[in-house]
């Protein structure tokens, strides 16, 4: 009976073992190699089929701005994917000639894919395609430690199980549905362990998820390995979209105002968020006490004497919340106090009255200019491209840089269906109908990564040649529209995601920064009680 168990104990692991392989097998990234020459700027586009045929997707297209003036570059593009059956690239813009030197994919082994290309050229547009499909596998990274790790526990936990369900059965007055119904009980459990994501980020819930925790940490065990497992798990099971989606649907059915203190529907489509006491501040019931004033304007007061010492400037902007200038479509909720008693007013109020430190905040400017467009998206926290222009205006004006603002001939329309919100929650109606717009200022500026309205949580670094002047900044989400704008006005640009100026970004500062900005959302300002900044 023993060696009957310890089989089907070992059947059951291997099967788990196998299932979990997203825990030992990390997917490496399938690199597309270019080595170019030629003359010109434009932008090198590259996209990959999973089909031979060339059943191409824009969800996979990548783009690279490029300037050759007659020496080699390489391009690298870098995909997210488990197989490439059929590759494309086009050269756009003003290019008076291209060629490719080089072309190699790297998955699980390296392609040279020089010889088979098929070059076409028109007016403004060289097209590269593949005279003949390819067959390209991602590689994968062995983490042999976590194998072993899951091996044993899953032996373990099968043998043990195994054991109850042989003396549950040998039991008297234990009927055969006793035992399926334990055995299938026990098996649902192991479902969510049959499939493992390797996703990095979640778009619906903009942010990054949990990455596979190691068990030695610098020669030693690492003591959060648990909590930083279950993180891990919870962040990756299979079924947990849909999982999520179910009980985020469930609570709207029985409350549509209100989903996990993370969704609050206003009137005419407006979706608002109440996480981080959003409901306090629209209520203006989030007072700070002297105590908190205090630290908060000591640890901004530390950063600005440090700035000046060193002959920089320090700015603290504050980003209004979107009920600020949208209040009206806000519902079944009341103020408890007049707007001008709200911490972020009395914050800014003892800012300035009892420090040096220059504060910004743009509400006012966007309530200006509401009759111009919608400043913030519908379904979306964040302000639109049009808000987030203004906000810039502000900022500009705080720093007595008015002469250097852009400015636009005109304003493209554009729709937006999709916003942070309504990610979260699928079963949210999308805004295909609303109309937005944005300022058509041009772009002269590069950076890496190449798109700030994209990335989260990754360090930015914008260079411009035109223009003079270098600025850091410390920020939230709010300054994804910000960076595009001061990128253009700036020759150098980095912003780092960061709730807190903290002392080690010093020496980034000293060697980068003529103007430090420190941006923060106006929900999150109490997080900055308590901090300490010690520059030297």
């Amino acid at each position: 009976m023993k060696k009957k168990r310890l089989a089907l104990g070992l059947l059951l692991s291997v099967v788990l073992v196998a299932a979990l392989n997203g825990a030992y097998l990390k997917r490496l990234p399938i690199n597309v190699m270019l080595e170019v020459l030629g003359k010109g700027c434009g932008a090198a586009t590259a996209n990959f089929s999973k089909k031979a045929e060339g059943d191409y997707s824009s969800r996979h297209k990548q783009t690279r701005k490029i300037c050759l003036n007659a020496e080699k570059q390489k391009l690298i593009f870098r995909f997210d994917t488990k197989k490439i059956k059929n590759l494309t690239l086009a050269f756009a813009g003003r290019f008076e000639r291209v060629e490719i030197l080089d072309y190699k994919v790297g998955g699980g082994k390296i392609v040279d894919l020089t010889e088979r290309l098929e070059q076409k050229r028109s007016e403004t547009v060289l097209t590269v395609n593949l005279t003949k499909p390819v067959n390209i596998r991602a590689g994968y990274a062995f983490n042999e430690k976590m194998f072993v790790i899951l091996l044993t526990l899953i032996c373990a936990a099968a043998y043990k199980l195994l054991g109850y369900l042989s003396d549950l059965a040998a039991k008297e007055g234990r009927s055969r549905t006793d035992i399926v119904f334990v055995a299938l009980f026990f098996t649902l459990l192991f479902v969510p362990m049959l499939y493992i994501d390797d996703k990095e980020s979640s778009e619906e819930e903009s942010r990054r998820l949990a990455t596979v925790p190691d068990l030695l940490a610098d020669g030693s065990i690492n003591q959060n390995f648990g909590r930083q497992f279950d993180r891990w798990f919870g962040d990756h099971f299979l079924g947990r979209k849909a999982f999520i989606g179910l009980y985020n649907y469930t609570l709207y059915g029985l409350d549509p105002l209100k989903v996990r203190d993370q969704l609050l529907v206003g009137k005419n489509g407006w979706v608002f968020s109440p996480s981080h006491g959003e409901i306090a501040n629209f209520q203006n019931n989030n007072r700070f006490s002297d105590s908190e004033l205090k630290s908060i304007a000591g640890y901004l007061s530390a950063i600005d004497d440090w700035c000046r010492r060193h002959g920089k400037r320090f700015y603290f902007y504050i980003a209004p919340s979107k009920h600020r200038v949208y209040p009206e479509y806000y519902r079944h909720v009341r103020k408890m106090r007049p707007d001008g008693e709200n911490g972020t007013e009395q914050l800014i109020s003892y800012l300035r009255t009892h420090t040096r430190v220059k504060v910004m905040y743009p509400l006012d400017i966007l309530l200006a200019h509401k009759k111009d467009g919608l400043m913030y998206w519908k379904n979306d926290t964040h302000w639109s491209l049009l808000g987030g222009y203004y906000g810039y205006v502000h900022l500009m004006w705080g720093m007595g840089e008015e002469k250097r603002i852009l400015s636009f001939d005109r304003l493209t329309d554009y729709k937006y269906p999709v916003g942070n919100i309504s990610n979260m929650y699928r079963f949210l109606p999308r805004d295909n109908t609303t109309v937005y717009q944005k300022p058509d200022i041009g772009k002269h500026y590069k950076c890496n990564p190449e798109d700030p309205q994209k990335v989260y949580r990754t360090p930015i670094v914008c260079t411009n040649p035109r223009k003079s002047g270098r600025i850091i900044m410390f920020r939230d989400s709010f300054s994804s529209t910000l960076i595009e704008y001061l990128a253009e006005n700036y020759a150098y640009v980095a912003a780092y995601w960061y709730h807190a100026l903290k002392n080690g970004d010093i020496e980034n500062i000293e060697k980068n920064a003529d103007i430090i900005i420190f941006e923060k959302i106006e929900r999150d300002l109490h997080l900055l009680n308590g901090l300490k900044f010690v520059g030297d």
